[in-house]
């Protein structure tokens, strides 16, 4: 097994996030970095919500080529951001930063990862009801993806239900066609 040492060529990524030791995405880059010849390297970027525009700035001064972003800052990461793709919009989240240029550009691959996986299935999901349980980053882009498959009506379970409440309310603002409702965990557990 040979040792990777960079040099002034290679091309910066990571996983920005809070608590990352669990995260196997390093060891999974730079194992398909290596495989494939790409003078790259995947890092843990681990930051506190409070740090995140400091943090950010650090990344692009750096040249960091591109990041994927995680728990707490998918949302939060959006004002730092000099654009963002149609699907990131549509979810609210960011899972993915491309920094070209200095120019940071998020986008949200959850949205298609979902919307594949569901399609792959054959099941067909049109004008049928789904539950989410959740309202964070993961939980927009997975409602994101229902709008775009036409589901009728999307129910979003939290257990904070003020955030369940919120992000009904956002979707269906931009979404007239389906019928958006929300409840807490404790008053599913009930039902």
């Amino acid at each position: 097994m040979s040792i990777f040492i960079p040099d002034s060529e290679t091309k910066l990524y990571g996983l920005l996030g809070k608590t990352l030791s669990h995260s196997i995405s390093p060891s999974l880059h730079n194992n398909g970095f290596r495989d494939l010849g790409i003078n790259a390297i995947y890092l843990m970027l681990e930051t506190k919500e409070q740090d995140l525009g400091e943090y950010i700035g650090s990344l692009k001064n750096l040249g960091f080529a591109g990041w994927n972003v995680t728990i707490p800052h998918k949302e939060s990461i959006i004002p730092y951001l000099n654009g963002f793709s149609s699907l990131a919009r549509a979810a609210g989240a960011v899972n993915t930063v491309l920094n070209r240029r200095g120019r940071l550009t998020g986008y949200n691959t959850d949205v298609i990862g979902f919307q594949r996986q569901v399609e792959e299935t054959g099941f067909k999901v049109k004008e049928k009801r789904a539950v989410v349980i959740g309202a964070g980053g993961a939980a927009r882009a997975v409602i994101a993806a229902m709008v775009q498959l036409d589901l009728a009506d999307i129910t979003i379970i939290n257990r904070t239900v003020e955030n369940a409440a919120e992000l009904a309310k956002l979707f269906k603002e931009e979404n007239s066609k389906q019928n958006f409702d929300f409840c807490s965990l404790e008053e599913q557990e009930y039902a």
